[in-house]
């Protein structure tokens, strides 16, 4: 009688188990498909947009607008053999709620795949794009600067507004 009590506990029966797998599979699913908000009409991702091309994220639409290059003025230079590079942005809130944005969310990455954050620098002063907020239906345009090395090949603008979703970031190619 004591073995027959014991096989009839809730966790040796298969259907427990496999109520647990349903469960585990379906948060899964619904996880990845929130997070896959960067398509294009047909269903698939975009790898990459282009100058002046709109990309969309969840509630927000990213445009880069121009790029331009500078190797400094009077005041400030950048690191020599090094240059900056000055990315002219758009961000318009296309959702029904208040959307923050940040230029700390947006990386360059180089031809060898290094990770570059922005530089800190007064170059682009008159038009510096700030972190802040847009209601509904706003939009802003402004500027952020990188200290990027000369002559290094093609890069890649990466904005990433969540910083623990891999998949949620949206990524330019820098050419004219």
């Amino acid at each position: 009688m004591e073995l027959n009590e014991k096989n009839n506990t809730v966790y040796k029966k298969w259907w427990f188990w496999l109520m647990i797998v349903v469960i585990i599979v379906t948060i899964g699913f619904i996880a990845y498909s929130k997070t896959k908000n960067n398509t294009k009409s047909n269903g698939q991702v975009k790898e990459f947009y282009k100058l002046n091309e709109q990309a969309k994220l969840k509630n927000e639409a990213i445009t880069v607008v121009d790029v331009e290059m500078s190797k400094g003025n009077d005041i400030e230079k950048p690191k020599k053999g090094n240059k900056f590079v000055i990315i002219t942005i758009e961000i318009k809130n296309v959702g029904k709620e208040e959307l923050e944005y940040n230029p700390s969310y947006f990386k360059i990455k180089d031809s060898k795949g290094k990770t570059i954050d922005e530089a800190l620098t007064t170059i682009n002063s008159s038009n510096y794009l700030k972190l802040g907020k847009l209601d509904p239906k706003e939009q802003i345009t402004g500027t952020i600067a990188f200290e990027v090395p000369e002559g290094d090949g093609e890069k890649i603008l990466v904005y990433k507004n969540n910083l623990f979703v891999d998949n949620q970031k949206i990524k330019f190619k820098l050419t004219k």
